[in-house]
C-alpha cells in the first residue's frame, strides 16, 4: 500500500496531533512550516501556536512571534510513531 499527502493533508494531520496531544488550540492561530533536511536529515515541522488576538496585535505592532516549536517525542524520532511494516 502508498499513501501521498500533499502539503495542506501534512498540516491537518500535524494541527490534529498538536489538538490531540493536549494542546489547547481554540481561539489561536496554528502556523506549520515544514522544511527537508539534506544528506538523509528527514523533514522537519516547526509549530507555532498563538492566541488569535494576540496575533493581531503583533501585527499591528510590527512586533515578530516567539516560536515554540514541537519536536520530536518518539524513541524513532518521528512525530506520529513508528512505521509497521
Amino acid at each position: 500500500m502508498n499513501i501521498s499527502l500533499n502539503d495542506s493533508e501534512i498540516k491537518t494531520a500535524i494541527e490534529n496531533y498538536v489538538t490531540k496531544s493536549g494542546f489547547d488550540t481554540v481561539g489561536k492561530d496554528i502556523d506549520i512550516t515544514i522544511s527537508v533536511g539534506r544528506k538523509g536529515n528527514g523533514a522537519k515541522a516547526e509549530v507555532v501556536i498563538t492566541d488569535k488576538e494576540e496575533s493581531q496585535k503583533m501585527i499591528s505592532e510590527g512586533a515578530n512571534a516567539i516560536s515554540a516549536p514541537i519536536t520530536e517525542t518518539e524513541d524513532d524520532g518521528s512525530l506520529f510513531g513508528k512505521e509497521e511494516d
